[in-house]
């Protein structure tokens, strides 16, 4: 999850990451690894389309930094700049470089109302010149216009589709693309409860009114120190390559802050791979290769130094599926494999428990979602071909057969467009997988940890037949978690920011955040 307020408004808006523009460009990945014991020692490994495939942070150039005022070849800079002045995060209430609020809490401005019926004619006709503002769309360009996307839809849908495949995401050397599939979009917007209006479209009559541009936001509940308040996470922030010299992010912008805070939500929480005014938190993605010649041969990845292809695939080699119980059966009769606990695809009688498992997870953190039953069963219960959620039964015959954990991943392919020497895979698909909720119970007594999650999920990842799994360093899988289950870190930061609203000592590490942006 991205754009300006994923979470906009007057609503808390968790915007994607998926809506920023950031310049792709290959990741670097640094590895160490120990001499001796018959181990290569390698310096580095360089994976393509850190941004696209593998980073998606890097999707393109960042419209945010646009709406600054930048031009696409300025880099944000990698360290905040209490003099540099934002033009457009500059106007918005969110933390700034220069400001120091550590023992403050809470929305950094008030939401429009009405003023009330005992107050100066100047003051009441100030607010209701705020309040006719914001109840009336920005303007855009003479021939295009906003209108509502119609998510069940199966022409709108199909328009949505190709629109992001040919604008979204593409790495900087023209290699690969994401694929979002029908299923996927609608999956990532028709949640619970979702707002109709927030499915926001822009067409250009000159073309037949063809989508030329979108934005969309979900209502969530979050988490924040202690306190639940209302979201809308933001996604899908897209515009045509043609129109991305006309600093319509920032209208864009404006105009989902409009309808979410119509709807009486004004807070927001987004992520973003440049540097703005003024991050809660900075992350990485980090990568464990699957098909390693797969990926060596399109250029993915590279090979390590000092190292050929067969004992780079040997050393990146995943151990053998989990133990699957069959439906109705509690636990095989020999204690096999090498895992602490048996797995097996959650079902609908699961959702109570990875609800309560979740729940208790999102409240040991600062920042995160707070997921109803019926969110649980939208977004966790598997979709044939787009999300696998396994819970967790420990082997131990001491403890009753019961769900101590799960561990959840979703498909996000990439089309693969070039590749050297006119390799056969050209159109092709990378297989990405993206680590996504997990938690488990109090570590002991059989109960999963979080790096035995982490390796069932490479393990069932590589049996479904994916090619690369990507995790964000948050919720269980902390730097040295994912390690050791030989994923690569990446080189680009990932920003989580707050909009309208300020927490005190706001500087979280990835294990603070609990919040999976798609």
């Amino acid at each position: 999850m991205v754009m300006a307020p994923r979470h906009l408004g007057t609503v808390t808006v968790l915007v994607a990451l998926q809506g920023l523009w950031v310049r792709p460009s290959r990741s670097i990945v640094r590895l160490g690894i120990a001499k001796g014991g018959g181990k290569l020692n390698f310096d580095l490994m360089r994976l393509r389309g850190g941004g696209v495939i593998i980073n998606r942070l890097r999707k393109r150039w960042c419209d945010i930094t646009h709406s600054e005022g930048a031009t696409p070849g300025d880099e944000p800079s990698d360290a905040p700049d209490s003099s540099q002045k934002h033009k457009f995060w500059g106007t918005q209430p969110v933390p700034q470089f220069e400001s120091s609020s550590p023992h403050a809490e809470g929305p950094i401005e008030p939401p429009i109302t009405r003023a009330p019926r005992r107050v100066p004619a100047m003051a009441k006709a100030a607010a209701a010149a705020a309040a006719s503002r914001a109840a009336s769309p920005p303007a855009l360009p003479e021939g295009l216009s906003f209108c509502n996307l119609n998510m069940s839809d199966e022409k709108t849908v199909d328009e949505l589709h190709n629109m992001l495949y040919e604008h979204y995401a593409e790495d900087e050397d023209g290699l690969f693309r994401f694929q979002y599939s029908k299923d996927f979009l609608r999956w990532a917007t028709l949640v619970p409860g979702y707002i109709s209006d927030w499915f926001v479209g822009v067409r250009d009559s000159t073309e037949k009114n063809a989508l030329v541009g979108c934005i969309f936001a979900t209502p969530m509940t979050a988490w924040i120190d202690g306190k639940k308040v209302s979201m809308a996470l933001i996604n899908f922030l897209t515009l045509a390559h043609r129109l991305r010299s006309r600093r319509l992010a920032p209208v864009l912008i404006k105009e989902m802050k409009r309808r979410v805070n119509a709807a009486g939500r004004f807070q927001a929480v987004f992520t973003a791979g440049a540097l703005i005014p003024k991050p809660v938190a900075t992350t990485r993605y980090y990568h464990r290769l699957l098909n390693t010649r797969k990926l060596l041969e399109v250029e993915f990845a590279r090979l390590l130094p000092g190292m050929t292809p067969e004992e780079m695939e040997d050393w990146l080699s995943v151990g053998p599926p989990p133990i699957v119980l069959p439906q109705g059966k509690s636990r095989p009769k020999p204690n096999e494999g090498d895992l602490t606990c048996y797995y097996r695809p959650m079902i609908r009688d699961d959702i109570p428990t990875v609800h309560r498992l979740l729940h208790r997870s999102a409240k040991a953190r600062r920042l995160s979602p707070l997921f109803t039953k019926e969110e649980i069963e939208h977004h966790l219960l598997p979709r044939e071909n787009l999300v696998w959620t396994y819970v967790a039964i420990p082997k131990s015959k001491k403890t009753k057969p019961k769900i101590t954990g799960f561990i959840s991943f979703y498909s996000l392919p990439s089309t693969i467009l070039n590749t050297p020497k006119s390799s056969p895979r050209e159109g092709s698909t990378v297989r990405s997988a993206y680590c996504f909720y997990a938690a488990s119970a109090t570590q002991g007594d059989g109960n999963p940890s979080p790096g035995e999650l982490l390796e069932t999920a490479v393990r069932f990842a590589k049996a479904e037949g994916f090619d690369v799994l990507n995790s964000l360093e948050i919720l269980e899988s902390a730097p040295e978690v994912l390690e050791k289950a030989k994923f690569v870190r990446g080189d680009v930061d990932l920003y989580w920011y707050l909009y309208n609203w300020q927490m005190k000592n706001a500087s979280l590490t990835g294990t603070d955040i609990g919040i999976i942006p798609l």
